[in-house]
């Protein structure tokens, strides 16, 4: 089991400097309402009941996930880890107000006056920043991103595509929207998000992504140009090279195929999952190609790693005659 330090220290009337273990902060106010700030989830506003132990806090910054008031005593310990950060578009003043919270400490050690007038004009500017435009869209994505985790895909989508709507500079949303749609197996609307994400961002996982999409949304033209568009670097990854050469497996344009995988690691001996799928795109290669021998050598070394890959099985037994 853990242990977590933590300490809260008073340090003038109605302020107090909070300690913990992994961060720090200041919050200001009484028993039924304070404002703060917290090195790790950013400012916030929290009211309560006295004597009840039912209190709401909502943040405005740092990586906290939670948008809406709950019972503090209601949450699990075991709450599922957030795997979807905050758009860079929604954090770009992040900076500021963590430099605003720092200021704002200082001055009400120092200058107790000054520092609560500077704690009132960050209040009153998150205020106004939450009523505009992009405070509603950081609003719709936080709901999108608490039924995401929910599973709640469906209306996920409904609230990320009205964020969208709402804010159309929210290019970074569109990988997380061409993500969700590859998962539901939306492959059009996949295919639709990431051409939009790379039209501001040259992001080669997101290309590599789009190409592999293209191929199941069989726009097989379209991830040839994709996959060949790499840097020659890349061109040697052995990923790229599957695409590729799958590529032009669907269009059987067999001979195209093999020239791209003899460009791969062909003299390699140790297998694994990305051999195997390299190897048997190249048995798959020579058999249509009619050079059997070949194929069976390929074939046999997937099938010594994996006996139930594919049809690795039934075309052995086809080269061989059984």
């Amino acid at each position: 089991m853990g242990f977590r330090f933590r300490k809260s220290v008073k340090i003038a009337k109605g302020v107090k400097l909070n300690l913990g273990s992994k961060s720090w902060g200041v919050s200001v106010g009484g028993k039924g309402a304070r404002i703060g700030f917290n090195s790790k989830k950013g400012s916030y506003v929290s009211a309560g009941i006295p004597g009840t132990g039912l209190y709401g806090i909502e943040y405005f910054g740092g990586n906290n996930s939670k948008n809406n008031s709950s019972n503090s005593y209601t949450q699990s310990p075991y709450m599922q880890t957030d795997s979807m950060p905050l758009p860079r578009e929604f954090e770009a003043n992040a900076g500021l107000g963590y430099a605003w919270s720092v200021l704002s400490f200082i001055l009400l050690i120092s200058v107790p006056v000054l520092g609560f007038l500077s704690i009132i004009g960050q209040f009153t500017s998150m205020y106004l920043s939450s009523k505009s435009l992009k405070g509603q869209a950081r609003k719709l994505f936080l709901s999108g991103k608490n039924l995401y985790n929910s599973q709640n895909y469906s209306e996920a989508l409904k609230k990320f595509n009205e964020t969208l709507a709402l804010y159309p500079n929210l290019f970074s949303l569109h990988s997380i929207l061409g993500d969700i749609y590859f998962q539901i197996k939306n492959f059009k609307e996949a295919v639709f998000h990431y051409e939009e994400l790379l039209k501001h961002e040259n992001s080669l996982e997101f290309k590599f992504k789009l190409g592999n999409v293209y191929i199941l949304n069989n726009q097989i033209q379209e991830a040839i140009n994709v996959f060949q568009s790499f840097p020659s670097p890349y061109k040697e990854d052995l990923t790229v090279i599957c695409s590729l050469a799958n590529c032009f497996i669907e269009l059987n344009n067999y001979k195209a195929a093999l020239d791209v995988l003899l460009t791969g690691p062909t003299r390699k001996r140790n297998m694994d999952d990305q051999m195997q799928t390299f190897r048997y795109l190249l048995g798959l290669s020579y058999q249509e190609l009619g050079e059997n021998k070949k194929a069976i050598q390929q074939f046999s070394k997937v099938y010594a790693y994996n006996t139930n890959f594919q049809d690795v099985s039934v075309r052995l037994k086809a080269l061989n005659g059984i």
